[in-house]
């Protein structure tokens, strides 16, 4: 619950974005150092390496997609809308 709570509580306090963002980017360290103690490193990077992989044929099938006019530019997508 504090893992949402806290940024949204610096967002609302301070009204700033990107003050919310730092501290979820903290969080997210502190967990993920605690992850890492607790699992072979190995088999992180590798679920690492995959990650990367899988995102970037999903950015490279979006800008072949658009050159192929299959998917509209967003600003024409929201004048249809």
């Amino acid at each position: 619950m504090t893992f949402l709570g806290l940024p949204w509580f610096v967002l609302t306090t301070s009204g700033s974005p990107a003050k919310m963002g730092w501290v979820l980017a903290a969080e997210l360290a502190l967990g993920a150092g605690v992850v890492m103690e607790a699992t072979d490193v190995r088999l992180l990077l590798a679920l690492a390496a995959a990650g990367l992989t899988v995102s970037g044929l999903l950015f490279a099938a979006i800008a072949l997609a658009h050159a192929g006019r299959a998917v509209p530019p967003p600003e024409v997508a929201a004048e249809r809308a």
